[in-house]
């Protein structure tokens, strides 16, 4: 009884040392956690250049992919070259004859009729669908793959049965064999021709006999060995023929997949683009009409102002194809390590998609849950002591959620007795990479 009295004494004096009221700091369990920044994509199509693969440093700026920009880079220097034509035809303007300011309204309104024109043709062509050779191509491709696919089983059948056909006769082997077992359960010509060994030493057979039994064993061995030998091969083979159904199954998906993006053309996000540029094509048609208009019948100042406007447009539509050609080459927003890769090259793109994530090298904090006895201790900004198996260092409180919930049990600790807490995230220094997310850590909430 004495002793049951002690330990509880001693028990209650560890519990009150360890929610002391008096006590300076709690300490609460946490966890490091990276942030993660995702490359996401603002261009669609076909990836032509991927420069990353996982576990991969990366530095701020560094080229992550390249999306297909060649028709983006047409139309970059279309317009620069219109840019370059209405600049030129503004300071024509602003110095030039009268006969000269027509002539070059001219150039520039028959330049403007060609835009307009050859984005009429392209919109025309993308809604009329694919044509027929291309769908023809596609279509090829699946029957090739399909015919591969085919083969490759035909193939696969004839294995197995042969291998089924050498397993048959294997078993048929081992059982005329049955006889020629060692002590241990094995098959083994000495033990046979051991027996034969007794049966000529007591005159049972003759020295004829006895060589022709020796022979007939030793042809049942080298059978048997060659049947296991036979019997590898071909399973060796079965194995791979199924790897290249796997294969060629995964080709015939993706002709397939292939040949239903031709066979529906253009999407809705294409069309789209294409309005637009006839809808700019033509308002710079009609814009380069007015100013040839004013200038066989206006002043010179207002040819200027509308010359002025007109190159004003067209550098502003200039600006964003060029903002357009940019957005082609996703570039790592931070210094990290690549975690995912979530693209591969030659892979068909739409805006949005997250190409690859990158986990930042020194942007981390600690995840922790502060009970809610506690709450009134912490506060944004505030700096709280961290300590990690690297050391001890101060940390800044930068998020405390406004609701409060269960503390995880693997992050619970003996300050979490009433177990309701409220997350809260300590940014932190990643001391050069060494710090990654899942290392445990403790934070120190100062209680006075």
């Amino acid at each position: 009884m004495k002793k049951i009295l002690i330990m509880v004494l001693s028990l209650l004096t560890v519990l009150a040392a360890g929610c002391s009221a008096n006590q300076d700091s709690v300490t609460i369990k946490g966890e490091v956690q990276n942030n993660i920044m995702s490359s996401n994509t603002t261009a669609a199509g076909k990836i032509i250049q991927m420069n990353v693969q996982l576990g991969q440093s990366v530095k701020k700026g560094d080229v992550i992919a390249v999306i297909d920009n060649t028709n983006q880079k047409y139309i970059v220097d279309q317009l620069q070259a219109v840019v370059d034509l209405k600049e030129a035809k503004l300071s024509e303007l602003k110095t030039g004859s009268r006969q000269q300011l027509i002539a070059q309204a001219q150039a520039q309104v028959n330049a403007a009729k060609a835009q307009v024109d050859a984005a009429k043709q392209q919109l025309a062509k993308t809604t009329s669908g694919a044509r027929a050779d291309e769908i023809a191509a596609a279509q090829a491709a699946v029957d090739q793959a399909e015919a591969s696919l085919k083969g490759a089983m035909v193939s696969k059948s004839n294995l197995e049965k042969a291998l089924d056909t050498a397993e048959a006769d294997y078993e048929t082997l081992l059982s005329s064999m049955a006889a020629f077992k060692d002590a241990y359960g094995n098959y083994s010509p000495d033990a046979a021709i051991s027996a034969l060994d007794s049966q000529l030493a007591a005159h049972l057979i003759t020295e004829a006999q006895y060589t022709e039994k020796v022979d007939a064993i030793n042809r049942l061995f080298a059978q048997k060995a060659q049947l296991e030998a036979s019997m590898d091969q071909l399973e060796g083979q079965v194995k791979l023929a199924r790897t290249q159904i796997d294969t060629l199954e995964a080709g015939v998906s993706a002709s397939e997949s292939k040949l239903s993006l031709t066979e529906a053309g253009a999407t809705s996000y294409d069309v789209r683009i294409l309005v637009d540029q006839v809808k700019g094509a033509q308002a710079g048609y009609d814009s380069a009409a007015a100013q040839l208009s004013l200038l066989k019948s206006g002043s010179t100042s207002q040819a200027i102002a509308m010359a002025q406007a007109d190159l004003d447009q067209s550098s502003a539509q200039l600006n964003q194809a060029k903002y357009a050609l940019d957005n082609c080459t996703i570039t790592a927003l931070q210094d990290g390590i690549i975690t995912s890769r979530n693209y591969n090259l030659g892979d068909i793109v739409a805006a949005g998609n997250n190409l690859a994530d990158i986990s930042a090298l020194d942007d981390i904090y600690v995840l922790c849950y502060v009970p809610v006895k506690y709450l009134d201790k912490v506060f944004y900004g505030q700096e709280l002591e961290v300590k990690t198996s690297l050391g001890t260092q101060k940390g800044k409180v930068v998020y405390i959620d406004v609701s409060s919930e269960y503390t995880p049990k693997d992050m619970q600790s003996s300050a979490d007795t009433e177990k309701e807490s409220v997350k809260m995230k300590v940014s932190i220094a990643g001391d050069g990479g060494k710090l990654k997310s899942g290392i445990s850590a403790d934070v120190a909430i100062p209680l006075k």
